[in-house]
């Protein structure tokens, strides 16, 4: 494994992860942020996840990796990838590459890593082209009629409307409060997981950039195309959440 695809692989500290990331326009329409922002760490409550499964499966599958649990880790991150996460879809092309949990399958990896690069965040783009040189002619065509099945079931066409419709649910169970008109003096209260018993700002949970799916995607789209320089994704502590994990698969 070479000195990119180490940094990329390894395991969370603190389920927190480092990457190089380059620059690039934001894929997202209208997205104009200039400056990368993370979402805080005391933000990743039961209720917050509950309408943010890509942050969710995202953790679980931080979590199994660092355990050494790599088939549920895998499992994990294939499940955040249902739900347009770049960064785990990167994560299973990475595993196939490397035979991570599962054999080693460079076509599939590719498939995946073509999947992660969909939106076209620099480093991605690099790596996915770097392994597309790799392969032979017979590797690529495969890999090509592999792709298709993938971007079936995780490209963002079908991907980011699952996502959106659990940000709405999750809202839709908020009575009287809508985002973008949040009382100033709404708070929010924590009733289970580490955080039970924390108070927070309702402006702050309810962030329209955490909520609304334009936004949202803009969030994510401006941090992976920033500047060369080490980016820290900090999704929270890896605490066990309201429902549980359930089979991930």
């Amino acid at each position: 494994m070479n000195g990119f695809m180490h940094w990329m692989a390894g395991s969370a500290v603190g389920a927190a992860l480092w990457l190089a990331t380059g620059v690039a326009g934001a894929s997202t329409p209208g997205c104009a942020r200039q400056v990368p922002r993370t979402i805080p760490a005391s933000l990743m409550t039961d209720g917050f996840l509950d309408g943010h499964p890509d942050l969710r499966w995202r953790r679980y599958g931080l979590k199994e990796f660092d355990k050494g649990n790599l088939p549920r880790a895998l499992s994990r991150f294939r499940k955040a990838a249902e739900y347009a996460d770049k960064y785990s879809q990167l994560r299973v092309a990475i595993m196939y590459r490397e035979g991570s949990g599962v054999p080693a399958d460079p076509e599939l990896a590719y498939a995946w890593m073509d999947l992660a690069a969909e939106r076209g965040y620099h480093d991605f783009v690099r790596l996915r082209d770097a392994w597309w040189a790799e392969l032979d002619a017979g590797q690529r065509e495969r890999a090509l009629q592999r792709r298709q099945d993938v971007f079936a079931q995780y490209g963002d066409q079908v991907a980011k409307p699952r996502l959106e419709s659990a940000m709405r649910g999750r809202l839709s169970k908020i009575t009287g409060s809508r985002v973008g008109h949040v009382h100033s003096g709404l708070q929010v209260v924590q009733h289970t997981g580490a955080t039970a018993g924390e108070v927070q700002s309702g402006a702050d949970y309810y962030d329209p950039e955490y909520w609304k799916p334009e936004l949202y995607w803009c969030l994510h789209d401006t941090y992976w195309m920033a500047p060369l320089r080490q980016q820290q994704i900090d999704v929270g502590r890896p605490e066990t959440v309201h429902g549980g994990e359930g089979d991930g698969k």
